[in-house]
Formats: structure tokens, sequence, C-alpha cells
């Protein structure tokens, strides 16, 4: 597996109902950057986090 150097930032979309998977973000350093309506699944609030580069051994 190679690492994308021009990848900065993680973005993940959840449902506000979906508490497994807010709470499953929470510890990652996600922060709440807005929201965004999804045709299919409604209301997704949008967090993004970034990314954490690990030195090569």
């Amino acid at each position: 597996m190679t690492a994308e150097s021009e990848v900065t930032t993680v973005r993940a979309t959840i449902s506000p109902d979906n508490t497994a998977s807010l709470a499953t973000i929470s510890g990652f350093g996600f922060v709440e950057v807005g929201e965004q309506w999804d045709e299919e699944d409604g209301l997704e609030l949008v967090f993004e986090a970034p990314v954490r580069r690990i030195p090569a051994a």
C-alpha cells in the first residue's frame, strides 16, 4: 500500500440520527464543518479531520 501525499483531509458524512457512527468518529479528531442534503439519505452532517502522516520505518 502506498500513501498519497496529496491527501490532506479525511471527510465523513453522517446522518444526525446515526449515533453509532457519530460515536465512532468522535475519538479520531473529526470536526463538524457543515451539513448537506443527500437525495437518498436526507440530511447529513459533514465532518473533517486532518490526515496524520506516519513516518516510514
